[in-house]
């Protein structure tokens, strides 16, 4: 037996299978980030996007990678003392994945902190991963 539901332009189907159709194409929803689908021809994406990335600036933040300490996804905005203080803030507490945008997102806060006359302790996660250590563990806090 299988229930059939319609939502706006989407038919979810629940039974022994569940599957999500629009407009005839059938999408199948991605287990972690329910933004994206995997179908013919949906858009199918490199990767899933990780906490706190975007594929494009958040309205109201910056348009120009470069005013982010991890530019591929706009994590981490830096182009002013309060967003810099938060990206130090945060950075303990991101869900690193094993060495990536890590150690070069940790360089580029520590420039902008700098830059805006921020003193940064040198014990801390953001100045041990900016050489090149993993901090207090390579994914993140304990």
């Amino acid at each position: 037996m299988s229930v059939t539901v319609k939502v706006a332009d989407f038919t979810f189907t629940f039974g022994e299978n569940f599957s999500i159709r629009k407009g005839g194409v059938a999408y199948t929803p991605r287990v972690g980030n329910t933004q994206q689908f995997a179908g013919t021809n949906a858009d199918v994406r490199k990767r899933e996007l990780g906490q706190g990335e975007h594929r494009s600036p958040p309205e109201g933040y910056p348009k120009d990678k470069s005013q982010y300490a991890v530019p591929e996804y706009y994590m981490f905005p830096i182009n002013n003392a309060e967003r810099t203080r938060a990206a130090i803030s945060y950075f303990p507490h991101h869900a690193w994945k094993p060495d990536e945008h890590k150690e070069e997102a940790a360089k580029r806060i520590l420039r902008a902190a700098k830059k805006f006359g921020i003193d940064v302790s040198d014990a801390s996660e953001v100045t041990e991963a900016a050489k090149g250590g993993g901090g207090f563990g390579s994914y993140g806090h304990w």
